[in-house]
């Protein structure tokens, strides 16, 4: 009878910890192929009255792994080997069993001094109820001092000691034990220190820590906050490769003991059990390594806890056990009742309806999980659906884009190169048909830009369904917040690549597929016609200057409408004995001209070249002319106007990459940006200071209420007036 209440005894606490600790880890998020858990993490247990509380655990629990084998200021003779395949296999293990929410990694060559720092800062960020584990594997070593101890220290990736044996860029124990370790909010933290000498990170003699599991040990650890360190070796020991998992004999040990957990575990147990195994294997092999593992401050103690994918097989094992133990219940209390031992009898059936309770629990548990996996799966699904709707889209666009190429290479074979048209008039008729044909360019593949950018925040659209938009019951504003960021929205930078790359590339083609067309413009605008004659041409002869013995002469076209008409004007020089008889035949009608005309584009016919002619005499006179346009500085640029329409209210800038929403609401705080859902599409923001001051400048805001293609862009004063926020809107601006 005692056996059976042990055994029931022991099952039962071993299924409050399990139902306890999957049911309270609600899954919001994924990593990986697991469910990450943002709603803390919770322990369920039977105190000394019999009676259920809940302890809090963590809110979150993040990881630091960093692994270095190859030092560029350290001999290569001294080198490592296992350092990073060691911390890989501890980051393999924690993201195969155990629940963190965030693990950094830093291997060889990012393993820097400012990398590591840096992250240690990052760190400092993380909320007082979270908790942060962390592993290094890699060299280390000690510095005597004058008085009689030595400073231990760590060699990041470009730290170590010359040739010549001077130390660079370490990091010391001192440094993470007294400022790292306390700038840090969580409240556990847990250090394993897989290197030589690392047991200077404890000040004084570890002392070992009881290893309790009841209600009361368990409300200790989960409230108060720890600074725990295990390392490899002692102040003075060298540690040993060759281990149990292929690397260190420390790093196997400790993996080992992990990955052999069936529930959650503490820091302390793990100390325990590492530091007696890791003494066993050096002294077997004739070595000396001492672990060493206690507390820089605090009472509290780190606690591994498993997630749901790495124990639904655990589950399924004990179901397995309990039908059996039914099954053997069952046997017993038939020969219970052929032997007429009704108190058995009872006791038999009352052990089986608790087996029956915990089996129809554990069914339970493991439909929940199966059912959470069939959601991961169904996630993936919609992805795997989503990217090939993308792959669609994809191949839609390079149809259009070959159809446009097809449309330009019939055109392209239609032209005639004209080496000389027939006259002006045809000249700049060829001009504007050459030019629409551009125009139509244009417009078509500013068209291709937006249906381009669209399809990019239509994906946005599909990454998510509506009821994950739902906030839940139990989630605070902040983490629904986080969590909707997350699922909605695009990092900015990338949407402002994946924008800019768009547009680059509609340009490069469009420059690509009007070059020929172009070349046409620049073979008709080098062309000249000759226009002379009183029918084609008119001068008008002003007053005689005796002192510089010169007349002012215009030459008009004659018989040619806007913007063909032309005309020039100068000087021509005519000594004061000729003078008089030349105004007389100009009176005659015997003054004539030639005019060069050149059509430079379709609005800009200049004249290149002027010459009066007295036809009494044959004398001619040259007149200067204006500056010749280059057609060859002349532009064809796709975005000359820097804003695309893409419908909806919403305005594609090609200068600044972003996306406009141009509605606009009076009166709306900047913050309203945040949760703006405008046609599905979420993730707005308000613009930064340079964005709105690329608008102001080129619109210069000379009324208070003014459109740029489309774009509302209204409000008093400047964006900022030495305040933190925008100030005075009469309507709130988003961008994407």
């Amino acid at each position: 009878m005692k056996f059976h209440m042990r055994l029931f005894y022991i099952l039962f606490i071993t299924f409050l910890v399990l139902v306890s600790d999957i049911s309270n880890l609600k899954a919001a998020q994924s990593y990986g192929s697991d469910p990450v858990y943002t709603r803390g993490i919770k322990i369920v247990a039977a105190n000394r009255s019999g009676k259920f509380e809940e302890i809090n655990l963590y809110d979150k629990v993040h990881a630091v792994i960093i692994g270095i084998d190859h030092y560029p200021h350290i001999p290569q003779n001294q080198q490592l080997d296992h350092a990073v395949s060691d911390a890989k296999a501890v980051e393999r293990l924690l993201r195969k069993k155990y629940i963190f929410h965030s693990i950094h990694t830093l291997y060889d060559e990012q393993a820097t001094r400012k990398n590591i720092l840096d992250l240690f800062e990052k760190l400092q960020r993380v909320s007082k109820n979270d908790a942060i584990f962390v592993f290094y594997a890699g060299h280390g070593g000690q510095d005597p001092t004058q008085f009689g101890d030595n400073i231990g220290y760590i060699a990041p990736y470009d730290g170590g000691w010359g040739a010549n044996g001077y130390k660079i860029n370490n990091i010391s124990m001192t440094l993470l034990r007294t400022d790292i370790s306390k700038k840090i909010p969580a409240k556990h933290i847990f250090y394993v220190m897989d290197v030589c000498y690392g047991g200077l990170l404890l000040e004084t003699r570890a002392a070992k820590t009881p290893t309790r599991r009841n209600i009361d040990y368990l409300r200790t650890i989960s409230s108060e906050p720890v600074r725990q360190v295990l390392t490899a070796g002692g102040p003075n020991e060298q540690v040993l490769d060759d281990g149990p998992k292929g690397g260190s004999v420390f790093a196997g040990r400790f993996l080992e003991i992990l990955d052999n957990a069936d529930d959650f575990i503490t820091a302390s147990e793990i100390s325990s059990q590492v530091g007696e195994r890791v003494f066993s294997d050096a002294q077997t092999r004739g070595h000396k390594q001492n672990p060493r593992y206690g507390k820089l401050w605090g009472l509290g103690d780190f606690v591994f806890m498993p997630s749901k994918i790495g124990r639904i097989d655990s589950i399924s094992k004990e179901i397995a056990a309990l039908e059996q133990e039914l099954q053997r219940l069952e046997q017993r209390k038939t020969s219970a009742i052929q032997a007429h031992q009704e108190q058995k009898q009872r006791e038999i059936q009352r052990q089986k309806a608790v087996k029956l309770a915990k089996l129809e629990a554990k069914k339970k548990e493991r439909e929940r999980l199966a059912a959470k996996i069939e959601q991961e799966r169904l996630k993936a699904q919609r992805a795997a659906k989503e990217a090939e709707r993308l792959k669609k889209e994809k191949a839609a666009a390079e149809v259009r884009l070959a159809e446009m190429k097809k449309k330009v290479e019939q055109k392209r074979a239609q032209m005639q190169v004209q080496e000389q048209s027939s006259s002006l008039e045809a000249a700049v008729a060829y001009l504007i048909k050459l030019n629409k044909d551009i125009e139509d360019l244009r417009r078509q593949f500013r068209e291709e830009t937006k249906k381009r950018i669209l399809a990019v925040l239509d994906q946005h659209k599909h990454s998510y369904t509506e009821p994950e938009l739902v906030k839940d019951e139990f989630e605070t504003q902040a983490e629904y917040e986080a969590r909707i960021k997350q699922i909605t929205a695009a990092n900015p930078e990338d949407n402002k690549r994946t924008f800019a790359a768009i547009a680059a590339e509609m340009e490069k083609e469009y420059r690509k597929l009007i070059e020929p067309f172009v070349q046409q413009m620049q073979a008709v605008a080098k062309q000249k016609f000759l226009l002379r004659g009183q029918d084609q041409t008119e001068v008008i002869l002003g007053q005689y200057s005796p002192e510089k013995a010169r007349f002012p002469v215009t030459v008009k076209t004659r018989g040619l409408a806007e913007p063909l008409a032309l005309h020039t004007a100068g000087f021509i020089k005519v000594p004061r004995k000729n003078a008089r008889q030349f105004k007389q035949n100009y009176v005659n009608g015997f003054i004539t001209a030639e005019l060069v005309a050149q059509p430079v584009t379709e609005q800009a016919i200049i004249p290149v070249a002027a010459v009066v002619i007295d036809d009494t005499n044959d004398m001619r006179y040259d007149l200067a002319t204006a500056a010749i346009v280059n057609i060859n500085d002349m532009r064809y640029d796709l975005f000359d106007s820097p804003f695309v329409e893409l419908g909806n209210d919403m305005v594609f800038d090609t200068k600044s990459n972003i996306i406009w929403w141009t509605k606009g609401l009076k009166g709306r705080h900047y913050d309203f940006c945040k949760s703006l859902n405008w046609q599905g599409i979420l993730g707005w923001r308000v613009p930064t200071k340079a964005e709105a001051a690329s608008i102001y400048g080129s619109t210069h805001f000379r009324s208070r209420r003014e459109a740029r293609a489309g774009i509302l862009v209204s409000y008093y004063g400047g964006w900022y007036a030495g305040r933190r926020n925008y100030v005075s809107f009469i309507s709130t601006i988003c961008v994407k």
